[in-house]
């Protein structure tokens, strides 16, 4: 268990927060469009469905956790896997987190850069948003949730006023019918959308510094229902504003929904300070990311101090995030992304989780040798 010392300790509040702001921030940007293209109207009902998902990856996570206090994952994994089995497992781990920190940033590189900065180099906005993440991770995951238990009410602000004035030009009967083009459709978006609440994955890298481990794993399910309750909310915004066919044929619905509603001529071109909001948001999801692969990757090379990790791993997020090229190529990455992943978060805690199972007997068994 963390220390009260420990500049890396963290309160559960502070996990619910960090948790909720990484299955938040960045999905949501392109999240009505996917969606609405399997769905329809029923894209947000969907998307609500897909925090069940996330819930049972963050019961896993909770059982695992509470057999094995003050470890995270590379422990966990050291304790109860044979050791080449164990790295592989870090290993896997630290890829899960680069790839989802690559689709985060080339997600937000293109958010900024199709709109406003076209003259401007991906490369450059690439290099200055790694340099960005890498010095958030490296201040420590302690400094990340005091930003984000601060910043992060200002997001759900920003999602409570882009509804606020969304309401002169909604229509609420394009929700319905609620379930869209049919059931299946409905299953199958709500199995994607549960990749965007399975990435509470991300916190078995710090559960080791918290000072309450018995009740993370509550902390845990409340950030990844919020998170998918403020998703599911963006994209009911998009559907009432835009429609649910008109949210397919745009890249990034919440940004033509800011442009669309905006302060009038109280403040022109307001979409730029929503958008500011929920960059620094990403920021802080991508350090938290960063510094759980950065962690994984030093626990698996037994390196003595993670921030060795930081700067070949930002120099591969500048690489990663310049692809794919086209604006189709990373819907597509995207998509795969939420295809996959579940499967992954969902393994990874049941494989620890059997074979704790498994361990336990066979201790218990000798502690009864050592006693005779």
């Amino acid at each position: 268990m963390a220390s009260r010392g420990d500049r890396n300790h963290i309160k559960n509040a502070q996990f619910a927060v960090l948790t909720a702001q990484t299955v938040f921030s960045t999905g949501f940007l392109a999240v009505g469009g996917l969606f609405a293209t399997i769905s329809e109207s029923g894209a947000w009902l969907g998307t609500l469905l897909g925090a069940l998902g996330g819930l049972a990856v963050a019961g896993l996570c909770s059982l695992v956790v509470q057999m094995h206090p003050g470890k995270n994952l590379s422990g966990i994994a050291d304790a109860v896997l044979p050791k080449a089995i164990s790295k592989l497992v870090s290993l896997s781990y630290a890829a899960y987190c680069v790839w989802l920190l690559a689709a985060g940033t080339r997600q937000f590189i293109l958010a900024i850069w199709i709109p406003f900065l076209q003259t401007a180099s991906p490369l450059t906005l690439a290099i200055l948003v790694a340099a960005v993440t890498l010095y958030g991770a490296n201040l420590g995951i302690e400094a990340i949730a005091r930003a984000s238990i601060v910043f992060f009410p200002v997001v759900v602000l920003s999602i409570l006023v882009l509804a606020g004035l969304s309401v002169p030009v909604a229509a609420p009967g394009r929700l319905l019918p609620a379930v869209g083009v049919g059931v299946p459709e409905l299953l199958r978006t709500s199995l994607l959308a549960s990749s965007f609440g399975a990435e509470c994955i991300v916190m078995m890298a710090f559960v080791a510094h918290t000072n309450e481990p018995e009740g993370v794993g509550r902390a845990v399910a409340w950030g990844v229902l919020v998170g998918m309750v403020m998703m599911a909310a963006v994209v009911a915004i998009d559907t009432v504003v835009l429609g649910s066919r008109a949210v397919t044929r745009v890249i990034f619905p919440v940004l033509e929904v800011a442009k669309l509603v905006g302060f009038g001529e109280f403040l022109e071109r307001s979409e730029v300070l929503l958008l500011s909001v929920w960059f620094c948001a990403a920021l802080l999801k991508q350090a938290t990311v960063f510094h759980a692969s950065a962690r994984s990757i030093a626990d698996t090379l037994g390196l003595k101090n993670p921030k060795l990790a930081l700067v070949p791993l930002g120099a591969s997020l500048v690489v990663a995030s310049l692809y794919p090229t086209t604006v189709v190529a990373v819907l597509e990455w995207v998509r795969a992304f939420l295809r996959y992943t579940i499967w992954y978060a969902l393994g990874l805690p049941l494989t620890l989780l059997v074979a704790s199972m498994l361990r336990r007997p066979e201790r218990a068994h000798q502690g009864e040798g050592r006693s005779r």
